[in-house]
């Protein structure tokens, strides 16, 4: 319920409230009254002022900001506080208000309301009565009737006397009001004063591109004219000129902003005119980037502000155009156009790889320059040269000569390859093959150098070639270009004229080298008549010296002959390769070994003695001179068997170079034979065509028989033959089978024709077969005899060895005076004729054998020559030198056992090898390949006793008259007691091998001792018709053995379910063997400490595996 004070408040309240609505009542006539009138106000100044635009502006705005001030004081404050916003009025405020209308309750009615505020609690009772109490006396009080709208009319007087002259003017001159009150609200606008002229602008458009020019005209149209017409741009009043009746013009220069003007005159100032200045694009700065391309090795570049270019073909340029007011840029490159747009504000950018010149533009353009002022440039492309070559051309005298080249390159930027490009003409030109030179790339003018081997190139005897020379720039971008120089040409020699100069150049080594043979015995001569005049004089007179000096100036020619001799071969090994491309590998290494024997014979200290002699030629002493003749003479002889030696492999050589060329045309013969026969019988030739080819194969057959006939006739002039006969059969089964396929194609019987022609091919293939198997057969026969003489000369050796240890040891014992001084002697000579012997047998097996070198007939002079000294000392009874010289004889037998036991090495190597090679493994001589049979052995022997035989009808008269004496040629017989020797030994491996089997060796024991017997008269050279006797009897004891061995093989075939195993054992081979050992560690100790380590070591290898190989029983 309320109480009589809420209701006091609530009355409070409404009171207010009409006290506010009175208030905004009064501000709403005041606001008319005000805002009326100052309308009325301005308008009337600008009716009769006609005010510029600024002056409008202050007026519009001054209207406008008096109107807000005056409604927002009397009408929007107190709508404001009427809803109790801002500073309202407080019922303190509101009671005077009421006081004032009603005095009698004012006091009561302000001391109610301050009670209450002392009372805001409510525990003071009696205030709270005495507030109730006058609460209520003040209930009845009408408050609202303090407040009384009527008051405001008073407020009508200010209001009347506007709004009456508003309506006045509006009804009598609507124009007073309207047009001021238009050219306020349009203050932005110009107006024009009546006058009696008029000033028209002929601009339609005022708008301009930057930096241009802009004329205003202007054209005063009226009866009167006015006396100044003036354009004001705000700062300036510049007078018109005039250009015609009334028409006048000023011209603004170089515009560069917007432009605000007037056209005034005196009685006129026209509206504000505006020219619109667009921004001209524009191009204050660029830049340009220059990538040049890789292969220049150029670095980047950038150039500012610099649109003409000079660069290399290839470059890449980035153009960065910097503009102002640009929205695009228009790039002209050539014919070509190109819009850019901005890659961020302003900026542009473009990027091309330029590969010729032209002449390009810039244009930047807006939307408001659509034909701008462009910039013209030139970009000046300079291309990648060509590179240039040129070369010059040297050959060499001879057949297929080394060419040499000597060339000059060079380009701009530099080089990515030379080639040497060459071809044979029977080949597409496009065929080229290539081989790459070595230049620098970035040097850009260079010589350089090659050589031009025709044959290491693989072209054939006969061909034709072109060649050049190819050069390529680093010029990437155009694929590297390149430049040829002039062709070459060349003609090779064919095979036929390379085998013709290489069969020349044989001939003349052999007639230099029996030239030299001839100069070295003459030379021999010579030297020992000098040793003769030196002998006999005490003192060297001028003659004597000049004849000295002759016999050097012979020496020194001899070498230069040598030297021609070694060149010459080189040349045939040349040719031989080139004729030859694929040369049997055994010849080709053959002709090495040739090649390297050659180079041997010269001896480079013989060479410096000489020189030395000759500056002291005029002081020498005697005793020098004498020492050096007699090393002369030694050398001399040294060399005459080097000589010997190479002359007589040279021979073998050829003989087996022209076998082995006859057997490779029979088998490409007998292939383009076939070949023909299958065209034949198939008719896929003419026979016109076919009649010529097999005319052609019969030339080249009849030039193998000519080569066939060549190598029998070297044959026979060798020392020791092959004895390779021509297979007279096959060769005429072959002529005649070509002959009959002639004449049936003639007939026109091509069918049997071709079976004549294919009967033909099969025969000369069969022939190539046969002849090649007789050549590696003689081959292999060979070398087994010389193995196996090599083999007899190693145990003589040993032996000699051994007893040149036993003599050593006596002679050291002896005393001059006792009588055993003299058995010592004698059996220093007996050793030194049975080295003799040996020699000869040397010599005599390296004229054949080409794994015997030089250095080991040198080493076997050496034991010749300390041997005599030996001998000499021990007749002059100089016993400490013939000690000296028998030490370094048995040095030299010890080293030249180890040099043979090295060649016998290579030889059983290089047998192995012609065994792979034929693919057969077997050799004819007994002892060159594995375990013989008694069969073979029989053979064997039978062969030496047709050797016996021929060599004692060559000795013929001399054997009859002296039986007893020493017969035939050392070398031969050397040969034979080799051979002899072996077949020994190889029967001695078969009797072992029976008795180990438990049985007899059923005479064979005997069969040894009689061909000892026959050895050793081979070995003294003692050569009588009893030998031959014996050989004849060791035959049928041989053949009477093999019977008998034959019947037990029968015998043990029957009883062979019978058989019992039982341990085989060789007592006497290992006593044999036992005793043997002894023997070889007794030869070991007396080898002299001069002998290597190495030489020990494999000293003793040999002579262990000697022995091993004997007594080893045959897998």
């Amino acid at each position: 319920m309320k109480t009589s004070y809420d209701i006091l408040i609530e009355k409070l309240r409404q009171f207010i409230l009409k006290y506010y609505k009175n208030q905004i009542i009064k501000g709403i006539l005041l606001s008319i009254a005000l805002i009326i009138s100052f309308f009325l106000l301005i308008n009337l100044i600008e009716y009769f002022a006609w005010s510029n635009t600024a002056i409008r502006t202050g007026l519009y705005y001054s209207f406008f900001t008096t109107t807000l001030l005056v409604l927002g004081y009397y009408v929007l404050i107190p709508v404001l506080r009427m809803f109790n916003m801002g500073n309202t009025l407080s019922y303190e405020e509101a009671s005077k208000i009421i006081g004032r209308h009603f005095p009698e309750v004012s006091d009561k009615l302000l001391n109610t309301l301050q009670l209450h505020a002392l009372d805001k609690t409510g525990q003071l009772e009696l205030i709270t009565a005495s507030i109730n109490q006058k609460a209520a006396e003040l209930e009845p009080v009408p408050f609202k009737r303090a407040i009384n709208f009527k008051g405001n009319k008073k407020y009508m007087r200010y209001v009347l006397p506007p709004l009456l002259v508003l309506l006045l003017l509006s009804a009598i001159s609507p124009s007073v009001l309207t047009k001021p009150t238009r050219r306020i609200l349009n203050y932005n606008t110009h107006f024009e004063k009546p006058l009696p002229y008029t000033v028209r602008l002929l601009n339609t458009n005022l708008t301009s591109i930057q930096k241009n020019d802009f004329t205003v005209e202007v054209e005063v149209v009226g009866e009167v004219l006015p006396s100044l017409l003036e354009l004001n741009d705000g700062q300036y009043a510049y007078r018109m000129g005039e250009i015609a009746s009334r028409k006048y013009q000023y011209v603004f220069k170089t515009l560069n902003q917007d432009v605000h003007f007037t056209i005034n005159t005196p009685e006129y100032t026209s509206q504000t005119y505006h020219i619109q200045v667009f921004p001209r694009p524009l191009i204050y700065g660029f830049q340009s980037n220059l990538k040049y391309p890789l292969y220049l090795a150029k670095e980047d570049e950038t150039i500012e502000n610099t649109g003409d270019l000079v660069v290399p073909e290839g470059t890449t340029i980035q153009w960065k155009i910097f503009t102002k007011d640009a929205d695009s840029v228009k790039m002209q490159l050539d014919d070509r156009f190109i819009w850019l747009t901005a890659n961020n504000s302003n900026t542009f950018e473009y990027q091309q790889q330029v590969f010729k010149s032209f002449n390009y533009t810039i244009s930047p353009i807006n939307q408001y320059v659509k034909q701008p002022d462009s910039l013209v440039f030139t970009l000046q492309v300079i291309p990648d040269e060509y590179p240039e070559i040129k070369v010059q051309e040297f050959r060499e005298q001879g057949y297929y000569s080394q060419t040499h080249f000597s060339g000059e390159i060079k380009d701009d930027h530099g080089f990515y390859r030379l080639n040497f490009l060459y071809r044979k003409d029977s080949l597409p030109e496009q065929l080229w093959k290539m081989v790459s030179l070595n230049q620098e790339t970035s040097i850009l003018r260079q010589s350089f150098d090659f050589s031009f081997n025709p044959h290491e190139m693989g072209f054939s005897p006969g061909e034709s070639i072109t060649y050049c020379f190819e050069v390529r720039d680093n010029d990437a971008i155009n694929g590297y270009k390149k430049s040829r120089s002039s062709m070459f040409y060349m003609q090779l020699p064919s095979a036929d004229e390379l085998n013709d100069k290489s069969e020349a150049q044989a001939d003349e080594v052999k007639k230099k080298l029996n030239e030299s043979l001839i100069q070295l015995e003459s030379l021999n001569k010579q030297i020992e008549k000098t040793e003769l005049i030196l002998f006999e004089k005490k003192d060297l007179n001028w003659i004597d010296k000049q004849k000295i000096s002759d016999l050097l100036e012979k020496e020194e020619a001899l070498k230069n002959q040598l030297e021609e001799i070694k060149q010459l071969n080189e040349e045939i090994k040349e040719l031989e390769s080139l004729i030859n491309k694929k040369i049997d590998p055994e010849l080709e290494q053959k002709l090495n070994m040739l090649q390297e024997l050659f180079d041997q014979l010269m001896n480079n200290d013989l060479d410096k003695e000489l020189e030395k002699l000759k500056e002291q030629l005029e002081n020498l002493d005697k005793n020098k001179l004498e020492d050096f003749l007699k090393d002369m003479k030694l050398k001399n002889q040294e060399l005459k068997d080097n000589l010997e030696q190479n002359l007589e492999l040279f021979k073998q050589y050829e003989v087996e170079k022209k076998l082995e060329e006859a057997i490779n045309k029979l088998e490409e013969l007998s292939q383009e034979q076939l070949d023909l026969a299958d065209k034949t019988t198939k008719k896929e030739l003419e026979i016109k065509d076919i009649l010529e080819q097999q005319k052609e194969i019969q030339e080249s057959f009849e030039d193998i028989q000519e080569n066939l006939n060549e190598a029998d006739s070297l044959d026979k002039k060798l020392e020791d033959p092959f004895n390779i006969k021509k297979d007279t059969a096959a060769i005429n089964s072959i002529e005649k089978e070509m002959e009959e396929a002639s004449g049936n194609l003639e007939k026109n019987k091509e069918k049997k024709a071709g079976e004549n022609q294919q009967k033909a091919g099969n025969e000369m293939k069969k022939m190539a077969v046969s002849l090649s198997i007789t050549l590696e057969g003689a081959k292999a026969e060979q070398m087994g005899e010389d193995a196996e003489q090599v083999r007899a000369l190693l145990d003589n050796l040993l032996d000699m060895s051994y007893e040149q240890e036993m003599l050593i040891n006596k002679v050291a014992e002896t005393s001059q005076n006792d009588p055993l001084y003299i058995d010592n002697t004698e059996k220093l000579k007996l050793l030194q004729t049975d080295f003799i012997v040996i020699h000869d047998s040397l010599k005599a097996l390296s004229q054949r054998q080409i794994m015997i070198q030089p250095f080991i007939l040198e080493e076997s002079g050496k034991i010749n020559s300390n041997m005599d000294k030996a001998m000499h000392s021990m007749q002059e009874r100089r016993v400490g030198e013939s000690l000296g010289a028998q030490q370094y004889a048995m040095t030299s037998t010890n080293n030249l056992s180890l040099m043979l036991a090295e060649s016998l090495k290579q030889m059983k190597s290089s047998m192995k090898m012609a065994g792979q090679k034929s693919g057969k493994g077997e050799c004819n001589n007994p002892g060159a390949g594995s375990k013989p049979s008694l069969e073979e052995i029989m053979d064997a022997q039978k062969k030496l006793g047709d050797r016996m035989k021929k060599n004692g009808k060559k000795e013929g008269k001399e054997g009859k008259n002296d039986p007893g004496g020493v017969n035939g040629n050392s070398q031969e017989l050397a040969r034979m007691a080799a051979m002899q020797g072996e077949i020994r030994r190889q029967l001695q491996e078969l009797i072992n091998e029976i008795e180990a089997s438990g049985q007899k060796g059923t005479g064979l024991n005997k069969i040894t001792e009689e061909m000892q017997k026959t050895e050793k008269d081979l070995i003294q050279r003692q050569f009588r018709q009893e030998t031959l006797e014996r050989q004849k009897e060791i035959e049928t004891r041989l053949l009477q053995s093999k019977e008998a061995l034959q019947e037990r093989e029968k015998e043990k075939k029957r009883e062979s379910n019978e058989g019992k195993n039982r341990e085989i054992r060789n007592q006497n081979q290992e006593l044999k063997y036992n005793d043997q050992r002894t023997r070889q560690e007794e030869i070991l100790l007396t080898v002299p400490i001069e002998v290597s380590p190495y030489y020990l070591d494999l000293y003793k290898k040999y002579l262990f595996k000697l022995e091993n190989e004997k007594y080893e029983p045959k897998k």
